[in-house]
């Protein structure tokens, strides 16, 4: 790094720090209005017959970089996911609107992978501003990018995988996470996942009830707006309520980092990896 950088690193790192210290007065208001603020942790279970290990997967989606003020939200992102302590990140989608994102993009990736290994995938926006370069940046601040590939973790019993459910599920073994960025798309998924990870509907920012597992009146329009359900085969969507918005309000409705713990369970009778 030259002098510059490295001294904008470690003005960064002391306001991680001093973000730190204030984290354990945090409290999270009903009513947001602006970027950044404290973000909730989430926590989500799902037992996994066969499954040997716990896997702790933190899902981050829908961060939004694209102004200085989000810069607050690379910080939030920061301190919740350290304070999750997981075995793996996961960039859900939906990470840079604009060209000054790119940059706190980096950031975000260069302090994720301190804490775990980390890998990505593109969201609506991204496609939008340029899929090639939000992969660009993720790569040169040392994070993968999950489009390429499934992702071996938990000592290669758990894939972590993206896109066309059909062209992966046939050359992979074992128990696979599905990472997508809109729930709609989760359904590919149902009976060859354990989990599907999603984003994208910010939890419908504005929540006046929740009834039937699901947050209105966003759940008019879209029928995936709501927080865990459970698929007619078997697998499990967790939709995240995201960290950021392009529209900075919400109400009732936090943003979050969403951790995921896949524990083991048993076998039933008759059941086979």
């Amino acid at each position: 790094m030259c002098c510059g950088e490295t001294w904008r690193m470690e003005f960064f790192n002391r306001w991680l720090e001093q973000g730190s210290r204030q984290g354990a007065a945090r409290r999270l208001a009903p009513w947001v209005l602006g970027v950044g603020g404290a973000l909730a942790l989430r926590w989500e279970t799902v037992t996994v017959a066969g499954l040997t290990r716990r896997l702790r997967v933190a899902w981050v989606s829908d961060v939004h970089l694209w102004r200085r003020g989000t810069i607050r939200t690379v910080r939030a992102v920061i301190l919740a996911v350290r304070e999750a302590r997981p075995d793996v990140v996961v960039l859900g989608g939906d990470l840079v609107d604009a060209k000054m994102g790119l940059r706190q993009l980096e950031l975000l990736v260069r302090a994720l992978i301190r804490v775990a290994p980390l890998w990505a995938l593109p969201g609506n926006h991204d496609e939008s501003f340029g899929v090639g370069r939000v992969e660009a940046a993720v790569r040169r601040a040392g994070g993968s990018w999950l489009p390429d590939g499934p992702a071996h973790v938990a000592g290669g019993e758990v894939r972590l995988m993206t896109g066309d459910a059909q062209r992966w599920m046939s050359r992979v073994g074992g128990f696979i996470v599905a990472c997508v960025h809109n729930p709609a798309t989760a359904r590919a998924w149902d009976g060859a996942a354990s989990v599907v990870l999603a984003g994208h509907l910010h939890g419908g920012q504005i929540v006046l009830m929740e009834s039937g597992g699901r947050a209105w009146p966003c759940a008019l329009v879209y029928r995936w707006c709501g927080p865990r359900f459970e698929l007619p085969l078997g697998t499990t969507l967790l939709v995240g309520r995201g960290a950021g918005d392009q529209l900075p309000v919400r109400w009732c409705c936090p943003r979050e980092v969403l951790c995921v713990d896949l524990v083991p369970g048993k076998m039933g009778c008759g059941e086979t990896l």
